[in-house]
């Protein structure tokens, strides 16, 4: 009988495919045959196709002693005998033991609220490393943190810390590390911002201003200081060289810029990932100075108020030192001059005129805003003198009110008399200044007061028509105060002699020789008597010396003949007429003269 042909002999190993190990691990290995003719009988383990020694059976235990990678095999021998090829490999992957360690190292410190990162460096383990982190808290324990990450923050409050960490590899089956080394932790309170103080908020240029931190706490000390500056005008903030103290004084010179400045401190702890917190700022005002002053004019006999600043009033003596030195520029204040500003005893006044400096920052509405300069301004005041007006009666003086004039300037006063009057003096300061029409007080330096006489005109200064006379011979050229006047008879209207009047002036007086006729009144002497302003025929006529300064002038009054009284009359008139004005305006300019 024919026996039947065997299957092809074959074997396998389990597991199959890829193994992963650690040091010190083992895997049992089986084949697996197939086909053949039995029992099979043997069996020979190739690792690396190199036959493993006294390893016939059909296990095999694996127990590398160091990392490596390795193939393994095997081949089966059954009862025909016949062998079989070796098997499909299977690979053994074998890595050293896992191990962790974490950085930084220890110890550390840490303020609260801040993090620090922890890293884990693995080594030896088969596969994708899974971490375990523990955080252990002295008063607390311990609390456990798995990831798949080899890092972790840590931010715990404040307290006293260790951290530890192991892994665990892939391998079959999986593998963990001992415990990391331990980082020690001291977290401390955090580090609060610092405030800032100043010795002064507002200075003046080459003045200073100390600022120290206060009120820092927390945090690790020993602090790193460094002071920060805004300039103003400026957006931000830049390091000030060499400020790197709890204080810092900030000086100033003539070139440091007006306005505000800003100052802030920045305070760095020593922990192991510090801390950086800086204050708020502090300001310091540098302010222009600024004075106000009158004008060299103003004299300390002002009195009252000059000028008000923000309600306050301010008179000259304060004036004198006024200044503000803690005006912020851009700053405004309300500014108000005084009109007008009295002076002891009423006679002098001040009027404000303008600004120097003040022009362009005192607005109309007397707003001053501040400057980024030094400035002086000065309220300038002109002083005016009054001339006192006294109301005349039976006249005017134009300008007729009692008033205030610029010092320095002139005045002119117009002095009118009624109809029927006519000017008899004119008073300036109390004593007479004559009988002009006009008045001027030149380059006013003082007050004064002007007033006016008025005399009544007198009737016979009123002309009316006068008789024609009749023809007579040329009167004698000499005087006869004894002479009598005898009435011619004519065909022609008879004119009667009379006295001629004794012309009187303010400046001259003239003697006068009574004739020995009978005094009648005609048309020619009273416009003789209105023309010499002598006093009316009814009284005696008066024979006096001038009591001005000018020697008294005697004119000889000629002898009228009776046939030609009415001519002599008429051609007397007029030239007294003319005699006493000559006399009058030359009495005035002597006086003036004399003044």
């Amino acid at each position: 009988m024919q026996q039947a042909k065997a299957d092809t002999l074959r074997v396998s190993i389990a597991p199959s495919g890829t193994l992963r190990l650690d040091v010190g691990q083992a895997v049992t290995l089986t084949a697996n045959p197939s086909g053949g003719t039995g029992p099979y009988t043997d069996y020979q383990w190739y690792v690396d196709g190199g036959a493993v020694s006294g390893e016939t059976g059909a296990t095999y235990y694996y127990a590398p002693s160091s990392s490596s990678s390795v193939s393994i095999t095997v081949t089966v021998t059954d009862s025909s005998p016949a062998t079989s090829d070796p098997s499909s490999p299977i690979f053994v992957i074998t890595a050293a033991s896992p191990t962790v360690s974490i950085a930084p190292f220890g110890p550390l410190t840490l303020d609260a609220g801040l993090s620090m990162l922890c890293t884990a460096t693995p080594s030896g383990g088969t596969g994708i490393i899974h971490y375990h982190w523990y955080i252990y808290h002295w008063s607390v324990g311990a609390t456990t943190f798995d990831s798949d990450s080899n890092t972790y923050f840590f931010n715990e409050a404040a307290g006293s810390y260790s951290v530890t960490c192991t892994t665990t590899d892939s391998a079959n089956p999986p593998v963990s590390s001992p415990s990391s080394n331990s980082i020690s932790i001291t977290v401390n309170p955090s580090l609060s911002a610092p405030a800032v103080g100043t010795s002064a908020s507002t200075i003046n240029r080459g003045q200073n201003s100390m600022m120290s931190a206060t009120s820092l706490s927390g945090g690790t000390p020993p602090y790193r200081y460094q002071w920060l500056s805004e300039a103003p005008g400026a957006s931000s903030y830049s390091a000030i060289g060499g400020a790197t103290s709890s204080t810092y004084i900030f000086s100033t010179t003539g070139a440091t810029a007006f306005g505000t400045w800003r100052f802030e401190l920045q305070v760095t702890d020593s922990a192991d990932t510090p801390a950086i917190v800086t204050s708020s700022a502090a300001t310091v005002d540098l302010c222009p100075i600024i004075s106000f002053a009158t004008s060299p004019t103003m004299a300390g006999d002002a009195s009252g108020t000059v000028l008000s600043i923000d309600t306050m009033p301010y008179t000259y003596n304060d004036l004198q030192t006024l200044q503000f030195s803690n005006w912020k520029t851009g700053s405004t204040h309300a500014i108000a001059a005084t009109g007008k500003v009295n002076v002891i005893g009423g006679a002098k006044q001040y009027a404000f005129h303008d600004w120097t400096n003040g022009n362009g920052l005192v607005t109309a509405t007397g707003v001053f805003t501040t400057p980024n300069a030094d400035t002086t301004v000065t309220v300038n005041y002109t002083p005016q003198y009054q001339i006192v007006v006294a109301p005349p009666s039976n006249g005017q003086i134009t300008p007729s009110s009692t008033a205030f004039y610029d010092a320095g300037n002139t005045q002119v006063f117009s002095i009118n008399a009624y109809s029927g009057y006519h000017i008899s003096d004119v008073i300036i300061d109390g004593s007479s200044a004559g009988t002009n029409s006009f008045y001027a007080f030149n380059s006013i330096s003082t007050h004064h007061t002007i007033s006016a006489a008025f005399a009544p005109d007198s009737p016979s200064q009123t002309p009316t028509p006068q008789p024609t006379p009749s023809p007579s011979p040329t009167p004698s050229t000499t005087p006869s105060p004894t002479a009598t006047p005898t009435p011619t008879t004519s065909s022609q209207p008879t004119t009667t002699p009379k006295p001629i009047p004794t012309p009187t002036s303010p400046s001259t007086a003239i003697p006068t020789q009574t004739p020995t006729t009978t005094p009648i009144t005609t048309p020619a002497q009273t416009s003789l008597v209105d023309l010499t302003t002598t006093p009316p025929a009814s009284k005696p006529p008066q024979t006096s010396s001038s009591t001005q300064t000018a020697a008294p002038i005697k004119t000889p009054r000629p002898q009228t003949d009776p046939s030609t009284s009415g001519i002599l009359t008429g051609e007397l008139a007029g030239m007294l007429a003319f005699i006493v004005a000559i006399l009058v305006i030359a009495v005035l300019v002597f006086k003036k003269g004399k003044r």
